[in-house]
C-alpha cells in the first residue's frame, strides 16, 4: 500500500515573492532538522552494494528518456541532471535489499555535495524548476517507485509532486519526488531483491532482481492533469520580475578524449579543433587546454620501471594504474562532455564507474581487448603446458567483461591491427598502420629477435630455428625466460652507436600475441624482411611474410633463405 505525504493543492500564485520563498525555506529547515531527529531515533541502515551475479528473475522494469527537451535555454541544466544522473546511479546500483528491510534513497545515497560529483540541474521548487545542486534526481526516485510498485513491494513513503514535470509521470499519478533529506522515497521487500540503476546513451534503466516471481502489484489511482499545473523552468518562462529569474544560457556540449600517449595511427581522432584532451602527462597532447595527471604518470612510470624484471607483476601494476588514471580523468569529465573519444586501457573502469551513460563514445584500441587476450593465451598454453609465461598472469574476470561489454557499446571502435579487426567484426574501423621515418639500413646475414625474451613472443621457436640454422642472431629485450636461454645461439650484440638493424637481413617475431609491433614496424620502414604471425596484426603489409605459431620448419626455411641469398650476393 502507498503512503503519500505533504500532497499540496495545486499552486496558484504566478511568481514567487521573496517573502514567500523565506517562508518556504524556513519550512524546508524546519522538516530537514524534523527529519534528521526521526532518523536518529529511527535509523534505516544503509545498505550494502552486492558484487556478484544478478539473480535471475526480474520483478519489475522502467525505462525513461533521458533527454526530453529541445528548448536550448533549458539544455545546460538538462545535462546537469543527466551527470546527476550518472552519480546517483553508481551509488545505488546493485544494492541488495534483503527481506525486511528497508530501502530508503537519501540513506543509500547521502547529501548531493560537489566532493560527490553532483552539478546543478533541475529542481522542482514553489512550482518552477529552478537551478540546484543534485537536480533532476526526481527522474531516479520516478522510476525507482514504479519498479517497486511493479514488483509488489511495500511502499513505506511517498510524495507527489505539486506540478507536472515535463517527461515525468505526475500527470498519472506514479510519480515520486525527492528531496534532502525529508522528502524521502522508502520501501520494503518480503523477499531478497537486488536493484539495478545504469544509463544507456539515450534512458535510465531500473530494474528490480529476485529469486521469486514477481507479486501482484497495487497501483495507485491515476490522477486526473487538470488538477495540477505544468512547472516552469526559470531558463524559459519570461517572467523576468521574479527574484529567481536568470536569463537562459545555452549549453555549449563537447567531445572529449581520454589517452595516455598514443601511437601515431591514432593522433588525427585527438589533434582535431573542439576536442578536449584530458591525459596522464603534459606533453601526450599539444592542446593547450589539455587536462594532465603529471603525479599519477610519474607514480605509473616509477611502479612500472621497479617491476620491470617480472611480467605479471608489472602486468598488475599497469592495470591498477591505468583505473586510478581512469577514474582521475572520470572525475574532471563536466556534463558537457557528451560524447568521448577513450583508450581502451581506461575503458572497463570508465563502464563500471557508469560514466558512460547518457554519452555516446569511440574506442580507440591501443591494445588487445582483454578477453581476446586471454583467449590467446589460453590457447597457447593448452599447447605448451611447459611454457610459464603463457599463463602467469590474467586480469579479472569482472574487469574483462566489463571492457568486453563497453566496446560492444561503443558508436566506432578504431585499431589499426588486422588480427583484432577481424575477430571484432564490423563495429571496428581499421587504420592504415603509420610506419616512422627511417632510412634503410646496411642488411647483412644476422637474424633479428625484436624480443623480450618470453614464450609470448615466439623465443622458444626462435631459439629452436636458430640452432638448425646456425644463422647469427641479434636478441633484443630483457630476458624474461631466465639466464642462459641463448646459450647455444650465436648471438651478435648491438655495438654502442649502431643501430639494431645494422647487418641485419631478416626480422623473426612469431609471437602469440603482438599489442604494438612497433620494431617490427621500424623493420618495414628499413626495407627490412619480416617473418611473424597474423597475431601481430601486420597481415596484408608489404615486406611481411606469415607464418603460424609453432611452425618451425617455416622459420627455419625463411632463415636459410636469408643465408644464401646473402652468401649470393657476397
Amino acid at each position: 500500500m502507498s503512503v503519500d505525504r505533504f500532497q499540496a493543492s495545486p499552486v496558484t500564485r504566478n511568481t514567487p515573492s521573496r517573502i514567500g520563498s523565506f517562508g518556504f525555506g524556513l519550512k524546508v529547515k524546519a522538516n530537514q532538522a524534523r527529519r534528521l531527529v526521526l532518523n536518529a531515533l529511527h535509523p534505516v541502515p544503509r545498505l550494502d552494494q552486492v558484487g556478484e551475479a544478478l539473480p535471475t528473475e526480474l520483478l519489475a522494469e522502467s525505462r525513461s528518456r533521458l533527454y526530453v527537451t529541445n528548448d536550448t535555454r533549458e539544455q545546460a541544466l538538462e545535462l546537469g541532471k543527466v551527470h546527476n544522473l550518472r552519480a546517483a546511479c553508481r551509488r545505488l546500483d546493485r544494492t541488495r535489499i534483503d527481506a525486511g528491510e528497508t530501502f530508503s534513497f537519501w540513506r543509500q545515497l547521502g547529501r548531493t555535495t560537489r566532493c560527490k560529483g553532483f552539478v546543478k540541474g533541475r529542481q522542482l521548487q514553489e512550482g518552477c524548476l529552478v537551478p540546484a545542486r543534485g537536480g533532476g534526481l526526481c527522474q531516479l526516485s520516478n522510476a525507482l517507485y514504479q519498479a517497486a510498485l511493479e514488483a509488489g513491494l511495500e511502499i513505506c513513503e511517498r510524495h507527489c509532486h505539486t506540478r507536472i514535470v515535463p517527461g515525468s509521470e505526475a500527470a498519472v499519478g506514479r510519480d515520486a519526488t525527492v528531496a534532502w533529506n525529508h522528502i524521502d522515497l522508502r520501501f520494503q521487500s518480503e523477499h531478497d531483491v537486488v536493484l539495478e540503476t545504469k544509463l544507456t546513451a539515450t534512458e535510465l534503466i531500473v530494474r528490480l532482481w529476485g529469486s521469486h516471481p514477481p507479486a501482484k502489484s497495487v497501483l495507485p489511482l491515476r490522477r486526473e492533469m487538470s488538477q495540477l499545473k505544468m512547472a516552469r523552468g526559470c531558463d524559459s518562462c519570461g517572467e523576468t520580475e521574479c527574484h529567481r529569474h536568470q536569463p537562459g544560457q545555452e549549453a555549449h556540449t563537447m567531445t572529449a578524449a581520454l589517452h595516455g600517449p598514443l601511437p601515431s595511427e591514432f593522433l588525427s581522432f585527438v589533434g582535431t579543433a573542439g576536442i578536449k584532451a584530458y591525459v596522464p602527462r603534459t606533453e601526450s597532447s599539444q592542446d593547450s587546454a589539455a587536462r594532465a595527471f603529471p603525479l599519477l604518470s610519474l607514480w605509473r612510470s616509477v611502479g612500472l620501471r621497479f617491476r620491470s624484471n617480472s611480467p605479471p607483476q608489472r602486468r598488475a601494476f599497469e592495470l591498477k594504474a591505468d583505473r586510478s588514471l581512469a577514474l582521475a580523468m572520470a572525475r574532471a569529465l563536466g556534463p558537457e562532455a557528451t560524447h568521448i573519444v577513450i583508450d581502451v586501457r581506461y575503458l572497463a573502469t570508465l563502464w563500471r564507474e557508469g560514466v558512460l551513460g547518457g554519452r555516446t563514445y569511440d574506442v580507440l584500441l591501443t591494445r588487445w581487448p582483454l578477453r581476446l587476450i586471454h583467449g590467446r593465451l589460453d590457447e597457447a598454453a593448452e599447447k605448451n603446458p611447459d611454457r610459464v609465461l603463457l599463463s602467469d598472469f590474467r586480469a579479472r574476470e569482472e574487469e574483462v567483461d566489463a571492457e568486453w561489454a563497453a566496446i560492444q557499446g561503443a558508436d566506432r571502435v578504431f585499431t589499426a591491427h588486422s588480427y583484432v579487426a577481424k575477430e571484432l567484426g564490423p563495429n571496428v574501423e581499421k587504420l592504415a598502420w603509420a610506419l616512422p621515418e627511417r632510412a634503410p639500413v646496411q642488411a647483412g646475414k644476422v637474424v633479428a629477435f625484436p624480443g623480450p625474451t618470453a614464450a609470448r613472443k615466439g623465443a622458444h621457436d626462435v631459439r629452436q630455428a636458430l640452432r638448425e640454422t646456425g644463422a647469427h642472431a641479434r636478441i633484443l629485450g630483457s630476458q624474461l625466460e631466465g639466464p642462459g636461454f641463448w646459450d647455444d645461439v650465436k648471438v651478435v650484440p648491438v655495438r654502442p652507436g649502431e643501430h639494431w638493424l645494422e647487418g641485419v637481413g631478416l626480422v623473426v617475431a612469431p609471437s602469440e600475441v603482438e599489442e604494438r609491433p612497433h620494431r617490427l614496424l621500424e623493420a618495414l620502414a628499413c626495407g627490412v624482411p619480416v617473418v611473424t604471425t597474423r597475431f601481430s596484426g601486420l597481415e596484408g603489409q608489404q615486406g611481411v611474410t606469415i607464418v603460424e605459431p609453432g611452425d618451425i620448419g617455416a622459420l627455419v626455411d625463411a632463415i636459410e633463405a636469408l643465408v644464401s641469398r646473402t652468401s649470393t650476393v657476397d
